[in-house]
């Protein structure tokens, strides 16, 4: 059976815990989707969002030319000829790309925005349905990983606004499994520090933690330095960055906990988790057409690192289309196409590779993503964070929160760890009190200068 997606934004336009019920109704049905039947969906799909975002948004109506005069005729190869939407352009006009009359249920109800040293902020608008939409996937994703819908669960997430779910307390988020359970949700402002974080966790004891990467390494690191161990974590839950094999053996061996990611964008939502019990991550294929695509345009084979660009499908309040998010991933192997496995159909990538906004230049011109083995850093036991900075003159700069005084050899270790990752920068390493968080909350390892936009 070939899925229907135009039946989810409906869904979506109702709103309310039953319309979300019939969605994760809707999408278990489609587990058992082929690859060919799920392309099939979101090309049918298509015929129909590009005159309806195009009726409401001047701006699409130029660039979705080509293909509104094609009609139930569209091709995918008409889809791919669209041209790209890049991040800049999206930050100069994206009030352009957003629609005037949306209907009721996908009126802007809040915006987030990331901001850097260029000044110019990528605001992203949200939504009754956008919510929703995202608390469906998340609980999708969840339930794959084997969550109990009855236990409590735990989100450091995102910036709230003032005295709503400020330390030492946080506050709670109603259930955040239903209607699959009744399970206590609890959230706490990413901008609480990392002790106070650790001190909230350690009293609400919950079954399960969402948050970033970048926190989870910060929170590791703070409570090795306590002694605190906490056995009564099931697994954490993490979003937005890329996620390492060291930071999930870390986690394991630390808190004893499960470490499971997904890869999401604040633009465009969940666009991949991981695979139960497997490395790599499913593409939510009801959510977004998710591009990978070498340089010259053409899409990467299985195994090939590439341009991720991803079409939404359901925002009727900023839809975007072919819009290159700014990372980069690598494709997984080709979807089964026979079979009973669940969820044989949906593509497939086998890692995210990293942000563009985060590559650090070499000397002999490469861009790269620095990997960084930082066993050896924590098992020193004396720093508490570090940060390393690529400065616009192409320069290293690390900065370091000691516990206590290096000796030399130390200093040496933490050089080496750098240069083996970056070959031919040599670093400096500066000491400073702490290290800020962006304006979202996130803790950063690494900043380029060069490229201006942090979240």
């Amino acid at each position: 059976m070939v899925p229907d997606l135009s039946r989810i934004t409906l869904l979506l336009a109702q709103g309310g815990a039953g319309a979300r019920a019939r969605i994760l109704e809707t999408l278990r049905q489609h587990e058992g989707a082929s690859f060919e039947d799920l392309r099939s969906a979101q090309l049918r799909h298509l015929v129909q969002w590009f005159p309806a975002i195009a009726r409401g948004i001047p701006a699409y109506r130029e660039r979705l030319a080509s293909v509104l005069r094609k009609g139930a005729a569209l091709t995918w190869e008409d889809v791919l000829e669209l041209p790209l939407l890049t991040r800049s352009e999206l930050q100069e006009r994206g009030e352009e790309f957003e629609c005037r009359e949306p209907p009721p249920a996908f009126r802007v109800v809040s915006r987030t925005s990331t901001s850097g040293s260029t000044g110019r902020p990528l605001m992203t608008p949200g939504s009754r349905a956008s919510g929703d939409w995202a608390s469906v996937l998340r609980l999708r994703f969840l339930s794959w990983q084997g969550f109990d819908p009855d236990a409590t669960c735990a989100f450091i997430t995102g910036p709230t606004p003032p005295g709503q779910a400020d330390p030492p307390e946080g506050a709670v988020a109603g259930r955040w499994a239903e209607p699959l359970g009744r399970g206590l949700g609890l959230t706490l402002d990413l901008k609480a520090d990392t002790h106070e974080q650790l001190t909230w966790i350690e009293r609400k004891r919950p079954a399960y933690l969402v948050t970033y990467p970048s926190n989870l390494l910060a929170l590791l690191k703070a409570s090795e330095g306590r002694g605190e161990r906490f056995s009564f974590l099931r697994a954490v839950a993490l979003s937005s960055e890329p996620v390492s094999q060291e930071l999930v053996e870390l986690c394991r061996r630390s808190w004893g906990a499960r470490c499971l990611a997904t890869y999401s964008a604040n633009e465009v939502g969940f666009l991949a988790t991981q695979v139960p019990d497997e490395d790599g991550y499913l593409v939510q294929s009801e959510n977004a057409i998710v591009e990978v695509l070498r340089d010259d345009g053409s899409p990467c084979e299985p195994g090939e690192v590439g341009r991720v660009v991803v079409t939404t499908l359901h925002d009727l309040l900023r839809p975007l289309v072919r819009y290159e998010v700014g990372d980069y991933a690598e494709v997984g192997p080709i979807p089964e196409q026979t079979g009973d496995r669940p969820r044989r159909g949906f593509p497939r990538l086998r890692r995210i590779v990293g942000r563009e906004r985060t590559m650090i230049r070499l000397p002999d011109g490469r861009r790269i993503w620095p990997f960084f083995e930082f066993a050896p850093l924590i098992e020193m036991g004396a720093l508490a964070q570090w940060q390393l900075v690529q400065r616009r003159d192409g320069s290293l700069l690390v900065r370091l929160v000691a516990k206590r005084t290096l000796s030399e050899d130390e200093e040496a270790r933490i050089r080496g760890v750098v240069e083996e990752a970056l070959p031919g920068l040599r670093p400096e390493l500066s000491y400073v009190p702490s290290i800020e968080r962006t304006a979202r909350g996130k803790y950063l390892e690494v900043v380029s200068e060069r490229d201006a936009d942090v979240e």
